[in-house]
């Protein structure tokens, strides 16, 4: 599911403005899903290890309900263990969902990443890359997108290290 892709450059009015201040500068961001509906004020990073805890996963079904109940909404990294399980968790409880891709836009990722991105985009979120197209995942391009991750947030949750 490709529907609604798009693409904003830094230049637009409409690009997060908290993107501004971040470095190395994100001259573009390519999307899925609802760009323009969405509230880039009062999200939230939860973020945490690829290989999650029982407690983790504990923890993150109890402070991410509270964070969408007091109105933030859920940004993380799309890659399984805490990213995933942040995401889904925010989706059942009907709250804001915004993945951040660390490759191209329509990059055929492993089945997980792509059904829960397909999730997001159906329940009114956004999934971002600053990478268009199929871009494939390098090393360096999973840090390179957390800077995106923590630059649209308010905060940053640390679930586990």
């Amino acid at each position: 599911m490709q529907e609604n892709v798009g693409y904003i450059e830094r230049s637009d009015e409409s690009f997060p403005a908290k993107l501004m201040g971040v470095t190395p500068v994100v001259k573009e961001l390519w999307y899925r899903g609802d760009y323009s509906g969405q509230d880039w004020d009062k999200l939230v990073a939860v973020v945490g290890p690829r290989k999650m805890s029982r407690y983790g996963k504990q923890v993150i079904s109890e402070v991410v309900p509270s964070l969408v109940a007091a109105g933030y909404g859920i940004v993380s990294g799309l890659m399984y263990g805490v990213d995933q399980e942040a995401h889904k968790v925010a989706i059942e409880c009907g709250g804001r969902v915004v993945g951040v891709l660390g490759y191209g836009i329509t990059h055929r990722s492993e089945e997980g990443a792509r059904k829960l991105a397909d999730e997001i985009v159906e329940n009114g979120g956004v999934v971002l890359s600053e990478y268009e197209g199929e871009t494939a995942p390098k090393v360096w391009t999973f840090p390179q997108r957390n800077r995106i991750v923590v630059g649209i947030s308010e905060m940053v949750v640390i679930i586990e290290a």
